[in-house]
């Protein structure tokens, strides 16, 4: 039990990261989804239930690395937004020649004057320690590398919704969103 738990975790490790595959290709949306729950499982056992509501997305070209870093950012977001206990929900379609990805909590929300400026960084103090919060600004950034955006709904009191889009034809219609990494040094 506990090693086929570590051979699976070790398993969404390699698949989080693509030790192997840093660039552009075609990937699957639900493995990066899955990988980045299974990473962090312990965070969220016997606090958190997740649902899935996967639709039927085709495997699309983008930089599956780091997507897979805006699903881990999005999912810890929303399991530390959920106090005691809740529930997560995570859902995936296609609209409008995008893919959505849908991360939903039932946490304690944002406050309107927060959502504002929820992208930026920041520094934030947690007794004596200070650590900066980059997570929502490198998924941004992210996004915006793969011509996708960010949304966010959210009403106090009684959770997020972060909504992840870009285009399913990225494949297709990049020149070069992004600079592959041996055009970058140059």
């Amino acid at each position: 039990m506990a090693t086929e738990r570590l051979a699976r975790i070790a398993a969404s490790l390699k698949s989080f990261i693509q030790l192997d595959a840093s660039s552009f290709r075609v990937a699957d949306i639900h493995e990066g989804l899955e990988s980045a729950l299974t990473l962090l499982e312990a965070e969220l056992r016997g606090r958190v239930k997740v649902v899935r509501d996967y639709g039927p997305v085709p495997s699309v070209g983008y930089y599956p690395a780091e997507m897979n870093q805006v699903f881990m950012n999005l999912l810890r977001n929303a399991s530390q937004a959920i106090e005691t206990s809740g529930t997560i929900r995570i859902a995936t379609l296609v609209r409008d020649g995008a893919v959505e990805i849908r991360i939903e909590d039932d946490g304690r929300g944002i406050e309107p004057e927060e959502i504002e400026i929820l992208f930026q960084p920041r520094l934030k103090t947690t007794g004596a320690r200070v650590s900066a919060s980059m997570g929502l600004f490198t998924s941004q950034n992210i996004l915006k590398r793969h011509q996708g955006e960010i949304l966010v709904e959210s009403r106090p009191g009684k959770g997020s919704r972060f909504i992840v889009r870009f285009p399913t034809n990225l494949l297709e219609s990049r020149e070069s969103p992004l600079p592959d990494a041996s055009v970058a040094r140059r």
